[in-house]
């Protein structure tokens, strides 16, 4: 599978998922750049606390490398819970000034599921983050290019759902 014209994808999630599994595979097999808010939140804060100052900062970075990726005309994953219409429409903006394609990847997997990964994965994440991020993810718009992909298929069967997307 080649790319073209560059990309842009985002992921639409609440913890346990799978995203991150999937984008690092998929980010490998085509070549392209996975950028993952948990590693640069690490990059950037030797103890996270999941403050909202450390949310502001992880994502200003993340967007300023995104920016410049774009910028050199690379496609990029950006690997974090884009669960507001408002920051995926920010991205989506983004894309089009860098003249890339925009893709959000809407990751779905049953609540009991994203519960028991997330919860052996992550200590202070609890069945009541998952729940409460569940019921703030607005979902996207029939205007918004997006895929379905179920976070409890085998990987090649996810990839099936990009197929079309990535010829066009």
């Amino acid at each position: 599978m080649r790319i073209k014209k560059p990309i842009l994808f985002t992921t639409l999630v609440f913890p346990g998922s799978g995203k991150t599994y999937f984008a690092r595979r998929f980010a490998k097999q085509l070549g392209i750049v996975h950028l993952n808010s948990d590693k640069v939140r690490s990059e950037l804060f030797k103890k996270p606390k999941y403050t909202p100052r450390e949310h502001k900062a992880v994502f200003e970075e993340m967007d300023r490398r995104v920016e410049k990726l774009l910028s050199q005309g690379k496609s990029v994953i950006y690997d974090a819970n884009h669960i507001k219409r408002a920051f995926r429409k920010k991205y989506q903006a983004m894309a089009k000034k860098y003249g890339a394609r925009y893709l959000l990847m809407w990751f779905q997997v049953p609540i009991n599921v994203a519960i028991g990964r997330t919860t052996r994965r992550k200590p202070f994440f609890n069945k009541w983050v998952v729940l409460r991020m569940r019921k703030a993810t607005e979902p996207p718009t029939k205007s918004e290019p997006h895929v379905i992909i179920d976070g409890e298929k085998p990987y090649k069967e996810q990839v099936k759902a990009l197929k079309k997307f990535l010829v066009e």
